[in-house]
């Protein structure tokens, strides 16, 4: 059994992960294959050692399919994937950046300021419509390219088909609203989660390196993970 081992850079969506590990699942060759969703590691297993390029090859067209924004890294050979730059991803699950703060405080304002000012008609359209793509863009587009993958029904199809069916009807503030609190979440949820990576990464480096064992009269030092208990 061969094994080669990705690294996914930008993966803070165990949904995503699941959809990069299922649709993996189904290339030709490969046996097996895991996401680590929190060391963002994806291992490939095959039989034959001549399918690992085909199959790493086509795993990272797949990453580029459903999550663009993703970087692999083929953390076998050390070298990043051909059509991924090494740079700050904007992955919509990822850290808060200063970027995506300045824009829901932008969307707020925008959401907020036809309450306080009492406006109505055309400039209240005008006002919610532009509060409504800068919070919600990336969502519309993410849609689209999923229904195009061949992923349809997911969280951001439901959330483009519910706000748009809100400004459909003439209510605006409701599909403002729905990106909004969800860009919201979606800000915490991404702190979160890379704050229990980091907890969980300094775990295991003070992990020991070696263990010392005792043969006969002798202490020798051997790989922790070749002990057994006792």
């Amino acid at each position: 059994m061969k094994a080669s081992v990705l690294e996914l850079k930008g993966v803070n969506c165990s949904t995503c992960a699941k959809k990069i590990e299922d649709f993996s699942k189904k290339i030709e060759g490969v046996e097996d294959v895991n996401v680590d969703f929190v060391s963002k590691k994806l291992k490939i297993k095959t039989e034959k050692e001549e399918n690992i390029e085909y199959i790493t090859d086509e795993v990272t067209k797949i990453v580029k399919k459903l999550e663009p924004d993703v970087v692999v890294v083929n953390k076998t050979k050390g070298r990043d994937s051909k059509d991924q730059d090494e740079q700050a991803h904007t992955h919509s699950h990822g850290e808060a950046n200063k970027s995506q703060i300045i824009k829901l405080i932008l969307g707020g304002i925008l959401f907020a300021l036809p309450f306080l000012l009492k406006l109505e008609g055309t400039i209240r359209f005008s006002i919610y419509l532009t509060a409504y793509i800068i919070v919600g863009y990336k969502v519309i587009i993410k849609a689209v390219k999923n229904v195009l993958a061949g992923v349809p029904f997911d969280e951001y199809f439901l959330m483009t088909i519910a706000t748009l069916a809100a400004f459909g009807i003439g209510e605006y503030p409701e599909g403002v609203a729905v990106m909004l609190f969800y860009q919201i979440g979606e800000m915490f949820q991404g702190m979160a989660v890379n704050r229990s990576r980091n907890s969980i990464s300094a775990l295991l480096d003070i992990r020991p390196d070696s263990a010392n064992l005792l043969r006969g009269d002798e202490i020798v030092q051997v790989d922790p993970e070749t002990v057994d208990i006792g």
